[in-house]
């Protein structure tokens, strides 16, 4: 963060929210298809803000815990995907919160077993 302002950020707040969406069709009136959304807020972090004038740098790790298990994180198909966003809120007093919404990608890391797999 860099606070170029004249006015202190009393603290921020990043969120990791995943969105899931299920496509699907509706058989039973009119075969159109419809898309349900599943917003979690997987994540919660508080860090304390930023004088005026100063910045402020620091890594921020965000635990990867979702309310559904059998869904992999970087779902992509025709049927379920599953996208991220992070959000940043920043509170400034006397003004309108600062927010961020940025999209992020996950992807799995690779398969150490693969790595090691010789052909016969």
């Amino acid at each position: 963060v860099r606070n170029d302002s004249a006015v202190d950020i009393n603290n921020l707040a990043v969120k990791l929210i995943g969105v899931v969406k299920l496509k699907g069709r509706d058989d039973d009136r009119d075969h159109s298809d419809t898309t349900t959304c599943l917003v979690d807020t997987v994540c919660v972090e508080k860090y304390a803000g930023c004088a005026s004038g100063d910045s402020k740098s620091s890594d921020i790790p965000l635990p990867l815990k979702t309310k559904v298990e059998d869904l992999q994180p970087a779902t992509n198909g025709q049927i379920v995907k599953c996208n991220y966003h992070i959000d940043i809120e920043m509170q400034v007093p006397w003004a309108p919160d600062i927010e961020i919404h940025a999209p992020i990608q996950l992807c799995a890391p690779h398969n150490l077993m693969w790595q090691q797999w010789q052909p016969p």
